[in-house]
């Protein structure tokens, strides 16, 4: 539990920790290291994810790494081979970032790390120093912005500089711009680098009174530079986010700007570092400028002092000042009043002017006899005039007469608070690796010349149980009693300093329990003093798991080798040596492959790219192996990869010579050909296999069949393999005769008989064929049933029944899922063919009577009444026909997911009354008693639910009672309790039978589908049903008896409305007509007869009507034509479709009214129509009423 603890503490630490494996090449040389563990903060430090990099190699995942500069592997290497301690700063260029590393060896060949990123600190410190030395001639703009980037953690950054006149501003450099950003910038004709910019009023407001100013996007500050539709292609291209403006300034006065881009979900880093880079940034630049300018006027040099944020100074020898710079008031805060007559007493804290004046005599010495003179650098503290103190850097030079005798000291004092700043930043950084110390798990001391214990971690006080004043004081032997003072100090006066090494010892806690320690350790001068360092690991577990380890190996009846990764022998166990006759010195750090035979070496390396692919698998082999002798040897050999086990590190070869078994199973292959010619001779070899039971008891209990010898007479067991424990479920010791095999491996007594009864009979009739039983059920003594075969060869001279079993369960299931497959498939297919012949009825006999009727329209001889009557039944008939094109095309939406649930308000009550009052003409012709009783509360009149899926599932349930009803009632119950609607229809038809029960929602299935009453209907009303239930979450119960009728019951969740809302409902014109006169009408339809229906439907408009049989021809009669009112188009045309007709005519024409003719057969046709631009659709085929109902809402919508 403590070392879960530590391990979650570490993987959720804020310093990057990884542990590794060193790998070696054949001479022992560092070449690679493979990523063990990583944690949260080394992804976020490196950018480099565990899930990319655990169990691969540095090479892998860095290509490259081996050009650094700094060789990683080399010094990871010495590390993890030593078991050493380091501690290194160093710059990756792989990944172009400084990291502080603190790398330790806690087991030769590994190596743990534990690191901080110090890139932003590096890269402070440099440019801080650079900025300062830069002058204009060669300052290099490019790299400000670069370390502006680096800093800020920006993706893209712009340098500006602002003109004298205040007006403008230039771009001096990028950082960061792709080839791909700068190319798109150019193609507008900028080139950023050198363009000057208006600085606008608005610019200048938005970032007044702030040194940074964050925009959430570039379009803020860009809209007045470049065109909305570029800013917009370039956010969405580059995945701009982000925009940050940072000032850079000269005593609070603006000399430029760093404007940092970022992609989303990037923010800006390390916001006070970015800060103080600008202010140095902005000094700089404006130094520059001085720069620049003095180099043009004649007093360039006067200018500089003036200009410098830097104190520029001249005094005598006796540091009286002569003339001080103006920077003096910022930097001190003298006015230049009271600069006059200043002495060094009023800049200088009175502890350090004695040292200063002393520094300078020195060197008047030092020039008086040598004649040189380099100048004076140091660093000290000023005094402000408020007393506060002022860090600076002094840099000064004598002042020569024409005779070189120094008359005078002119200097430089340098404000370098921001610099002791970042000094502060890294010395925090390094107290952070303290921190670790402090945290870490192992046991950490420091111990004086003495051997006398001074520091100790909590990791120590812990592990030895003591508190910290007990321990502090104490010699080592306090806390190892097998090393006194004495020893411990003669051991270390002969080690040298600064070299770790390391030593096994052992420890003993408060309690008194001893227990092994490894010990990393080191002598070192401080001060010049001597003192020692220890970090010491509790490795109890470590050495109990050596123990282990080296018993099992050494006392293993079989072989044991291991190898690493390049196939090298690293172990052989005595057992495996001995056996092959080799010295342990003749197999280890030779190859696997020299002892292998040539022939099985293609077998072998397969088997080793199995388990290095997937070092889950176990894999076996058996292949020769050649001893000392020269003599090759069988031997089987189980494969494990456990390169990555910190215990073994190989790949580990349990192996079994063979040799002898493989000439037993020769033999008996031999003697079984035998047997079948000379019983004689068998017994012979069965003599001779008792000698050698070890190896035959081997064979048996690997065979892939079970096996079991019982005496025929007694029925008591003899022997039986492990195959046959496994396949029964039972112990041999559970099994131990016949009677009490069958009692507890076929528990049912009447399966049990017969089974016996069988088997008796099959084996007393000696035939050899009708021992074989097939598909014999049995139960393991854990409850699970399996399938077997069983053969038994009864061997009445001695005595003995062999028995053996195969396990065919899953080829019993196999075979009966076969079948039933087979069964269901020609169900289906008796189904299908119902179904088609059903549908072929279904469309038929509606066309019958549409093409009968119709032809007898054309007669003269019928009376107007009679042809009336032919249209009623030509109209039904279409109807009829309709429906089952409706039913197939809903069924299909609903198997494709294309169907939606879209809630609507409907009024229960009158829904169900229009349905009964609707069906009850269809019920009185067939004389039945319809009855409805309706229990809903008049308070709620309306429910918002799926209306058509609602009257779809009530009407399919009242049309089935109905057709299959001859003689007696059908009722409607209905009821709304709470928000639960209840719908059932019950009748006294046909009924149901109990097999058919759960076919009948099932797709073009009826109750029985070659039923005569199966007349009309598609066979899937109640498949709909079932699945609109469904949908509105509802359920869908079934009662039925045979000769008794039926009764189905939906329960549907709605939701209730207030009278008082419904009596607010607005009442909807279903018959509006258009409003508009003399309209002008646009036909497209490629169809004559669709074509003349609708020039009929329209005649009563008295519009004019044009006629386009194709899209082409609709675009070019649009565009001809301005003033048309309306277009019906067709969506499926020739030459050009509906849909870009429609977008071709928007292009031109905005007002005209389109609206769409579709079947609206597939979800997405309405969508695809109004998305091209029409104004609405109407579905085919079209009604009077509904068309003018669509032109009505258009037009009215228009109006």
């Amino acid at each position: 539990m403590e070392a879960e603890y530590y391990n979650a503490v570490l993987m959720d630490a804020p310093f990057g920790y990884a542990n590794h494996r060193i790998l070696l090449d054949e001479n022992g040389v560092p070449v690679d290291y493979v990523f063990l563990e990583v944690n949260k903060a080394y992804e976020n430090f490196t950018g480099l994810k565990a899930a990319n990099i655990v169990g691969k190699t540095i090479r892998q995942v860095l290509p490259g790494i081996e050009n650094d500069e700094f060789n990683w592997i080399a010094f990871f290497g010495n590390v993890a081979l030593t078991q050493s301690k380091e501690v290194v700063e160093q710059y990756s260029n792989v990944l172009n970032r400084w990291y502080k590393v603190f790398v330790s060896s806690p087991e030769k060949g590994f190596f743990s790390v534990l690191f901080l990123e110090s890139t932003h600190e590096q890269v402070f410190a440099e440019a801080s120093k650079e900025l300062s030395e830069f002058r204009f001639e060669n300052i290099d703009y490019a790299k400000i912005a670069g370390w502006m980037r680096t800093i800020s953690g920006a993706d893209y950054v712009v340098l500006n500089k602002f003109e004298k006149n205040g007006k403008e501003f230039t771009t001096m450099a990028t950082a960061g711009l792709s080839e791909n950003i700068a190319k798109a910038v150019k193609i507008m004709g900028i080139d950023l680098v050198g363009k000057k910019w208006d600085y606008d009023a608005r610019r200048e407001q938005l970032i007044k009174d702030q040194k940074i100013t964050r925009f959430s996007s570039i379009r803020t500050l860009a809209e007045n530079v470049f065109p909305f539709s570029v800013i917009n292609l370039m956010e969405t291209t580059f995945n701009l986010g982000d925009l940050v403006i940072v000032k850079t300034t000269k005593d609070d006065k603006m000399v430029g700007d760093f404007t940092l881009i970022f992609k989303k979900n990037r923010q800006l880093q390390n916001r006070a570092m970015v800060e103080s880079f600008a202010e140095l940034t902005g000094n700089t630049l404006a130094r520059i400028d001085v720069e620049q300018q003095l180099v043009m006027s004649e007093e360039k040099y006067r200018l500089i002092a003036e200009n410098s944020s830097d104190v520029i100074w001249i005094a005598d020898l006796n540091l009286n000042y002569t003339y001080l710079s103006p920077s003096t008031q910022k930097l001190f805060g003298y006015t230049p009043d009271e600069r006059n007559e200043m002495s060094i007493e009023k800049l200088i804290q009175p502890d350090k002017i004695a040292m200063i004046k002393n520094l300078i005599q020195e060197q008047v010495i030092h020039y008086t006899k040598t004649g040189k003179h380099e100048g004076i650098i140091m660093e000290t503290t000023g005094i402000h005039k408020n007393g506060s103190p002022v860090d600076i850097e002094v840099s000064a030079k004598f002042i020569f007469d024409q005779n070189k005798q120094i008359i005078g000291i002119q200097g430089i004092s340098r404000n370098i608070a921001e610099r002791k700043k970042v000094e502060d930043e890294l010395r925090k950084s390094e107290e952070k690796y303290k921190l670790l110390v402090e945290t870490a798990t192992d046991s950490v001391f420091l111990l004086n010349e003495k051997g006398i214990i001074t520091e100790i971690n909590n990791a120590a006080l812990i592990n030895l149980g003591y508190q910290r004043d007990e321990i502090i004081g104490q010699t080592v032997h306090f806390i190892d009693p097998g090393t006194t003072t004495e020893n411990f100090l003669t051991f270390w006066d002969k080690q040298p300093f600064s070299q770790t090494i390391i030593i096994e010892s052992t420890y003993r806690r408060k309690d008194g329990f001893i227990f092994p320690v490894e010990i990393s350790t080191q002598k070192f001068l401080q001060n010049g003093k001597t003192f020692y360092y220890g970090i010491a690991r509790d490795i109890s577990e470590r050495k109990k798991a050596e123990k282990r380890f080296q018993a099992l190996i050494e006392n293993a009846p079989d072989g044991v080798a291991i190898m690493n990764m390049q196939g090298m022998m690293i172990y052989a166990s005595p057992n495996a040596i001995r056996h092959f006759g080799y010295e342990y010195e003749e197999t280890v750090g030779r190859y696997g492959n020299e002892f292998t035979h040539p022939d099985d070496l293609p077998a072998v390396y397969e088997v080793l790219e199995k388990v290095m692919k997937d070092p889950s698998q176990k894999v076996k082999l058996q292949y020769r192996f050649r001893k000392k002798s020269g003599e090759y040897l069988w031997i089987e050999t189980t494969f494990s990869n456990l390169l990555y086990d910190d215990a073994v590190q190989g790949i580990v070869m349990n192996f079994t010579d063979i040799t002898e078994r493989e000439r037993i199973i020769g033999e008996l292959t031999e003697a079984k050909n035998k047997a079948e010619k000379n019983e004689t001779e068998l017994l012979k070899i069965n003599n001779e296999l008792k000698e050698r039971n070890l190896f035959i008891q081997t064979i048996l209990d690997n065979l892939p069949i079970g096996l079991s010898l019982n005496f025929i007479d007694e029925g008591d067991a003899i022997y039986m393999n492990r195959k046959f424990e496994e396949v029964y479920g039972w112990s041999k010791e559970e099994l131990t005769s016949v009677q009490t095999f069958f009692e507890k491996v076929y528990p049912d007594k009447k399966y049990r008989d017969e089974l016996i009864q069988k088997v008796m009979t099959d084996i007393q009739s000696g035939d050899k064929e009708r021992m074989h039983w097939e598909n014999i059920f049995v139960t393991c003594k854990d409850g699970t049933k399996k399938v077997i075969n069983a053969v038994n060869i009864p061997l009445f001279d001695q005595n003995t029944m062999v028995s053996t079993v195969t396990e065919v369960t899953d080829l019993y299931n196999t075979q009966t899922d076969l079948i039933k497959a087979k069964e269901k498939a020609e169900e289906a297919d008796r189904l299908k063919t119902a179904f088609l012949a059903n549908m072929s009825h279904e469309i038929r006999t509606p066309m019958n009577g549409i093409l009968g009727f119709t032809e007898l329209l054309a007669d003269s001889h019928f009376t107007g009444e009679e042809k009336r009557d032919f249209i009623n039944i030509i109209r039904k008939s279409g109807q009829r026909m309709l429906n089952t094109v409706n039913d197939l095309i809903d069924i299909s939406k609903i198997e494709t997911g294309q169907m939606q649930v879209v809630l609507t308000e409907t009024n229960l009550r009158e829904q169900v009354l229009n349905l009964y009052n609707f069906f009850k003409p269809e019920a009185s012709e067939k004389l039945l008693d319809f009855r409805l009783s309706e229990n809903i509360d008049p308070a709620v009149t309306l429910v918002r639910t799926d209306v058509p899926k609602l009257d779809s599932i009530m009407t399919n349930l009242i049309k089935n009672a109905l057709k299959y009803t001859d003689s007696g009632f059908v009722e409607i119950r209905v009821s709304l309790t709470g928000n639960v609607f209840t719908f059932s229809v019950s009748d006294s038809g046909i009924g149901i039978p109990e097999e058919r029960k759960h076919a009948i929602f099932n797709r073009f299935e009826q109750a029985d589908i070659e039923d005569s009453r199966a007349l009309q209907g598609s066979g899937l009303g109640l498949a709909i049903t079932r699945a609109y239930v469904v949908m509105l979450g509802g359920t869908i119960k079934l009662e039925s008896e045979v000769g008794k009728g039926s009764e189905f019951t939906v329960t549907i969740p709605v939701e209730g409305i207030s009278v008082q809302k419904a009596s607010e409902a607005t009442t909807v014109n279903n018959d509006a007509q258009p409003s508009k006169p003399h309209l002008k009408i646009l036909i497209a339809e490629d169809d004559p007869v669709g074509d003349q229906y609708l020039t009929i439907l329209l005649s009563e408009l008295k519009a004019d009507v044009l006629h386009a049989i194709n899209g082409q021809d609709a675009v070019e009669i649009c565009r001809e034509n301005a003033d048309i009112d309306i277009v019906m188009m067709d969506i499926r045309m020739p030459v050009m479709d509906g849909y870009e007709a429609t977008r071709q005519i928007r292009a031109f024409n905005h007002e005209v009214v389109i609206i769409a003719q579709t079947a609206f057969a597939l979800s997405g046709d309405r969508e695809k129509a109004l998305e091209a631009g029409c104004n609405d659709h109407i579905s085919k085929p079209i009604k009077k009423q509904d068309l003018m109902q669509v032109i009505g809402k258009v037009l009215n919508k228009i109006e």
